[in-house]
């Protein structure tokens, strides 16, 4: 401080001033910011008062006058004349009342419905008008009480806005008779405030009225006669809009200056009084005496500016001695901070090198700087302060490294910078030193310090003694990172292999795991699908069954709508059952435990038969049914599931001839390709959309169309046949244009003749039988054991019914029946241990058996029940009377 002082006489001149005259100015402010508080603050409180007042001078002329009308709407003439509807006597009434009050302009009466009946004066009354649409009107007669009304806009002359005194005219009895309405002159508010004394300080009351919804209705400066201001958006306003009251230091923009402000409430109307005076104004004493001590502050200026003269000359002599021994002090200092900041525990080299560069410019006073570091004998700017930093080393920098000593340039003229290409800036420096940094007698780097001034001689000093300490700071910590560099690489080559080998173990034991709760899962599904298997067909097969019993008639005749509603009966429950096999076929593919019981068929036949399944109902809608069938397949077997590849086509010329319009073509086209039959369905109608063509062999994806929606469909059949498709060794695709039609085009593996193997469906046992007009019906399922058991009387045979196994073992043993028709769900005794205990029995050893059950057989069910001798393995519900009736006759010969 002394220093700076020293530098320039004038500085001390100035400092003296300040520490003379700044008590002298702050004790001069403090004084006048406590008068102007006091004085404010007594402006405040007298501003409230005046406003109390003006706004208790106002409620009680409100009030005086709402008696003062109370009083003549109870007057008995007034009401008789009233009553009478005597227009004559409500005149001298309203005369009277305005000769008695001159605060009222104007007074009428009207009736309970708000129709003017009188008025005075009455040159321009409009009698008869309606005014149950005026404020006034709905305040009285809300509870017809006495109301003050918002300020609205009179339609009679002379038009101005005003506000109106309503008061109920009641009868002796009660009953209102009419409202009697007062409006106030125009200056009503202006004589009720003119009236109220000042405050003393100033002669005339500033001050405004506003209504409940923040408008002015009265303005000692502002007319509000022809039209009404909004103030809601001050703050006075609506804190008198809340029912508060206070004061404030504002700023007005109508005056464009600050005022003193004091607000209160009137709250049984709604009304705020707001009293204002001009600060100025106001405060007007307070800048006399701010003016006396102003001018006491400028005399101190004088005097304390000649004593500081005076003693700035002797100040500025002791300063210049002390000067020179502070440098060398600083530049001490400078060379310990310096080799202080080297010594920290620097972690990177690029924060050691920013560091040390910015400190030196900063101790030496240059503007910009930048350190090259020598790698493989190539400069490299690695960091630069106060310019950017350049690509390439300046030539400067190559002299210096080149002769291993310091080079200062000065003197440098403007143009020849940008020919030296120095790295310190874009300006012209007056000088520039660059410092070779030398670690062992090798030079592993350049710093280069750039100045619009001189540096120097002190400033050089202390780049050259750092210079040294510099370069080995660097090249400890690059030494250092390198080694931890080499380090970290071997330590994170360790914790990545331990880390492979904990991830290995967690994934062997995510696998088994996993594994095991895949086959808990696996386990879980063949238990659902042997349930639901049951639980649904079981009741299915009932339902159809009595259905087909009825259908035919067999208990009597049914009429023609008995028929029908039967005939819908026995197809929904068809649809069903279709729908429930798709399910459980598609999840026993899906679990990929459904297998293919292939055999040698004519191709032709199939065709023929799928397309025949179609032609009552497409005839019905005029669509035409076409079978193409290469010449060459004409005598053409096919080895395959016969039964799966039936459903195969079903499902695709359902599709097609469901959404095909009435009039179209359905058409069924097979072909040789390779190793492959290619079958295509083709119809012309609603088409599939481009961009749902890749969802739609998707398990319960229905596509959104217009025309589709009108068609039922569970999503199933696709996905199903896609995969029946794919366990046949095929693969199917489809072609479509959205109106135009579809084509769905699969392909089945074309094997020799004679190769397939057919799996019987029976096995029959080659011996003697006794008494085949005798059943035995083993079924818990009642409804299901009636329908067995009338198909079984209409097939000539007496029928024996046993609810669980056991029951049934001991009536077969008892009966010897000639045919067993076995449930595998069985209460007590199962199906599969019933069939092993007839089987062991002599008098059933032989005995044939049908097992007619529910639940979704695996194939080594299958096979395990026919090595026991049964005969057929039917499903509840997937057949009728006359297949059932055949299967039995085939079984029993």
């Amino acid at each position: 401080m002394n220093q700076w002082l020293a530098e320039k006489w004038w500085r001390m001149v100035v400092v003296g001033i300040l520490v003379t005259v700044t008590p002298i100015v702050l004790l001069i402010v403090f004084v006048s910011s406590v008068v102007q508080r006091h004085v404010t603050a007594q402006v405040i409180t007298d501003n409230l008062q005046t406003a109390k007042l003006v706004a208790s001078r106002i409620e009680e002329r409100l009030a005086s006058d709402t008696g003062f009308a109370r009083a003549y709407a109870a007057r008995p003439y007034l009401v008789a004349g009233l009553q009478r509807g005597d227009k004559k006597e409500l005149d001298k009434h309203l005369k009277n009342l305005i000769e008695n009050n001159p605060n009222i302009e104007r007074a009428f009466i009207t009736s309970p419905a708000g129709i003017m009946l009188a008025a005075y004066p009455g040159d321009q009354a409009p009698l008869g008008k309606d005014f149950s649409k005026r404020d006034w009107y709905q305040g009285v007669s809300k509870d017809w009480q006495p109301y003050i009304s918002e300020f609205y806009l009179r339609a009679a002359r002379p038009q101005r806005y005003l506000f109106a005194i309503a008061v109920p005219i009641k009868a002796e009895e009660g009953a209102i008779r009419g409202i009697l309405v007062l409006q106030p002159k125009a200056d009503y508010l202006e004589e009720i405030i003119s009236q109220t004394p000042a405050d003393g300080q100033t002669p005339q009351i500033h001050a405004y009225v506003v209504d409940s919804k923040g408008r002015v209705i009265y303005h000692s400066e502002l007319k509000t006669v022809d039209s009404l201001v909004g103030f809601s958006e001050r703050h006075d306003v609506q804190q008198l809009q809340q029912g508060k009251k206070g004061a404030k230091v504002i700023f007005c923009s109508i005056h464009n200056e600050a005022e003193i402000i004091a607000y209160t409430p009137i709250p049984k109307i709604g009304w705020g009084v707001v009293n204002y005076s001009p600060q100025h104004r106001a405060l007007a004493p307070l800048r006399h005496l701010v003016y006396v001590l102003y001018g006491f502050a400028g005399l101190m200026i004088l005097m304390a500016g000649f004593l500081s003269f005076r003693g700035a000359g002797h100040f500025a002599k002791i300063a210049r001695l002390n000067r020179e021994l502070a440098k060398k002090e600083a530049a001490e200092k400078t060379y310990s901070d310096f080799l202080a900041m080297l010594n920290l525990r620097w972690t990177k080299l690029e924060e050691l090198s920013e560091t040390a560069v910015r400190e030196l410019c900063k101790e030496t006073s240059a503007e910009a700087g930048i350190l090259y570091l020598s790698q493989d004998g190539f400069l490299v700017a690695y960091t630069a302060f106060g310019v950017p930093k350049p690509l390439l080393p300046d030539g400067l920098a190559q002299a210096c490294l080149a002769q291993g000593q310091t080079i200062n340039l000065t003197e440098i003229p403007p143009e020849s910078h940008l020919t030296l290409h120095t790295g310190a800036g874009s300006f012209a420096p007056r000088e520039i030193l660059a410092v070779p940094l030398q670690y062992q007698d090798e030079t592993i780097g350049i710093l280069e310090l750039a100045c619009i001034h001189d540096l120097g001689k002190l400033d050089r000093e202390i780049a050259e003694r750092i210079a040294p300490r510099l370069a080995i700071a660097l090249q400890i910590l690059s030494d250092n990172l390198e080694k931890e560099r080499i380090s970290e690489e071997l330590a994170k080559a360790n914790e990545e292999m331990q880390a492979a080998n904990e991830e290995l173990t967690a994934q062997q034991q995510e696998l088994s795991l996993l594994n095991l709760r895949l086959e808990q899962a696996s386990r879980a599904k063949s238990d659902f699908l042997a349930n639901m298997s049951h639980e649904l067909r079981t009741p299915l097969n009932s339902i159809l069954g009595f259905s087909g019993v009825l259908l035919e008639q067999m208990f009597g005749d049914l009429n023609e709508k008995q028929q029908e509603y039967i005939q819908y009966i026995l197809t929904s429950g068809r649809h069903l059952l279709s729908l429930i096999n798709d399910i459980l076929d598609l999840a026993k593919v899906e679990a990929g435990k459904m297998s293919l019981e292939t055999n040698n068929f004519p191709l032709k036949s199939l065709l023929e038969s799928s397309l025949n399944m179609f032609k009552e109902k497409t005839i019905k809608h005029g669509i035409a049914l076409e079978l193409d069938l290469d010449s060459a397949l004409a005598e053409a077997l096919i080895e395959a599931d016969e039964r799966k590849l039936k459903q195969i086509l079903f499902n695709l010329l359902s599709n097609a001839v469901k959404f095909t319009f009435d009039g179209g073509v359905v058409r069924l086209k097979a072909e040789r390709e390779g190793e492959f039959f290619k079958i295509t369905v083709t119809d012309t109608g609603i088409g599939i959309k481009p961009e749902d063509l890749g969802r739609l062999f998707q398990s319960f994806a229905q596509l959104e169309s217009t025309y589709a929606k009108q068609y039922e469909g569970t999503g199933l059949g696709l996905a199903l046949t896609k995969k029946l498709v794919e366990l046949h060794g095929g693969r199917i695709w489809v072609k479509s244009e959205e109106g135009k039609g579809s084509s769905f085009i699969f392909t089945i593996p074309a094997r020799p003749s004679g190769q397939g193997q057919q799996i019987p469906e029976t096995k029959q046992q080659e011996s003697g039988r006794i008494s085949v007009k005798t059943a035995l019906v083993i079924e818990d399922d009642p409804l299901a054991a009636q329908i067995v058991e009338t198909a079984l009387i209409f097939a000539g045979f007496t029928v024996t019914k046993a609810v669980n196994g056991r029951d049934g073992l001991a009536i077969a043993q008892e009966n010897s029946p000639g045919l067993i028709i076995l449930d595998l769900m069985l209460p007590e005794m199962n199906g599969f241990k019933a069939l092993a205990a007839l089987r062991a029995m002599k008098e059933t050893a032989t005995t044939p058996v049908i097992v007619l059950t529910a639940m979704e057989l695996s194939e080594a069910e299958k096979d395990g029940l026919l090595a026991q001798g049964v005969q057929a393995v039917l499903k509840k519900g997937s057949l009728n009377r006359e297949e059932f009736i055949a299967t039995v006759k085939r079984v029993t010969g």
